[in-house]
């Protein structure tokens, strides 16, 4: 017997930038997903968002949640900002240092109120987030001196360049002159997820840049380095918690009502 579909999403926008991403949407409850990304989320009107972990359910005005912990978002009849920092992004690490004891972590209502209309600025005058403005409202974690493996940087340079998300382990190792064993190994170590799972990401990101064209799902499947279109669209419910096929109609859907400050 198929198991029911406990998911919906009424309307949603995804707004793409260098290595980060905000989802906008609207009455919404996912599916249980993970992704490589850390995920800050806020509320658009200082309603309260609810997000379920493996440790339980909580109702809060925003959030940051650590990357690859399985979860469910839920805001029924109300918009949100899911904003989302790829492990290579320079900035990555400092939000990172917000949840380095924990997997979770909830903003208080001025912070979500603070940073939801900074979301909205960028909206109106299309402008990419700034992570170092954002963690300003956040808890201030002192200076820090991380530092991005050069190597890695160089991987994952190399996969945000290829025109097909498709390549192996062994053909990166190479570029970068190491055995592949070891590639794998620190890029665990530095990115925090496996190379197939970032390969999966960047290559359902890459499919999602063209969500809205005429182009059928199974022609953006192909594009994108999936098999087929099945592996599409399980790819879309482990990562995003929907089916392209639902982002897709709920993209379409998303009418300028709803938010009419951010609308284009």
């Amino acid at each position: 017997m198929r198991r029911k579909i406990d998911r919906y999403l009424e309307a949603v926008r995804l707004y793409q930038y260098h290595k980060q991403y905000l989802v906008l949407s609207h009455h919404m409850k996912t599916e249980w997903h993970r992704h490589p990304c850390i995920q800050l989320s806020v509320s658009y009107d200082c309603s309260k968002i609810q997000i379920e972990t493996g440790q339980g359910t909580q109702q809060l005005y925003g959030f940051i949640i650590a990357s690859n912990i399985k979860h469910r978002l839920h805001s029924e009849g109300k918009p949100c900002f899911n904003f989302l920092i790829d492990p290579a992004h320079p900035l990555y690490h400092v939000l990172s240092h917000q949840i380095e004891n924990t997997n979770l972590i909830a903003l208080n209502p001025e912070s979500t109120h603070l940073i939801a209309n900074y979301f909205i600025h960028c909206l109106q005058t299309d402008t990419p987030p700034d992570i170092l403005v954002l963690s300003r409202w956040l808890n201030d974690t002192g200076e820090c001196h991380c530092y991005q493996d050069t190597r890695i940087i160089k991987a994952t340079t190399l996969i945000t360049e290829l025109p097909v998300k498709s390549i192996s382990s062994g053909e990166i190792s190479d570029h970068i002159y190491l055995s592949e064993s070891r590639f794998l190994h620190l890029f665990r170590q530095e990115m925090g997820t496996n190379f197939r799972g970032y390969l999966l990401w960047k290559r359902f990101h890459h499919a999602l840049e063209k969500i809205n064209s005429p182009d059928s799902l199974t022609l953006l499947a192909s594009h994108s380095g999936f098999s087929d279109s099945a592996h599409f669209s399980r790819t879309g419910v482990s990562l995003y918690g929907f089916s392209p096929s639902e982002l897709k109609n709920a993209s379409a859907a998303f009418p300028d009502h709803f938010l009419p400050q951010v609308s284009r």
